[in-house]
């Protein structure tokens, strides 16, 4: 909550904040930055990060927040394998999450398979 009133998250809860019956922390998701640039991520290391994430059955936020031009552009980097390629990168690029739940779903209960 404290991330969404200070503008850092469009989300009051998220795959972050998932616990277990018992409280426990079970965070679905992870930001998984560049140390060499942690504040500042080259657009080479987004696309590897993009790749490795889908080839896994996950997503990222590279493409959120784009129209459909753009993630297209995103996909055509990534097919190709043109890690240097100059685009519009989406809002949270280095956040990775598990697709085929919803956060609804996980806050309930619900695991990824």
């Amino acid at each position: 909550m404290k991330a969404y009133t200070s503008g850092t998250s469009k989300l009051k809860y998220g795959f972050h904040n998932v616990t277990g019956a018992n409280g426990a922390k079970e965070s679905l998701a992870v930001d998984l930055l560049d140390d060499d640039f942690p504040l500042n991520s080259r657009k080479e290391y987004l696309l590897n990060l993009a790749d490795a994430s889908e080839k896994q059955g996950l997503q990222t936020g590279i493409r959120w927040g784009l129209p459909a031009t753009l993630r297209k552009g995103i996909d055509t980097a990534i097919a190709q394998k043109a890690w240097k390629t100059e685009l519009r990168i989406g809002w949270d690029p280095t956040h990775i999450e598990p697709t085929g739940i919803t956060v609804a779903e996980a806050k309930e209960g619900k695991r990824p398979q």
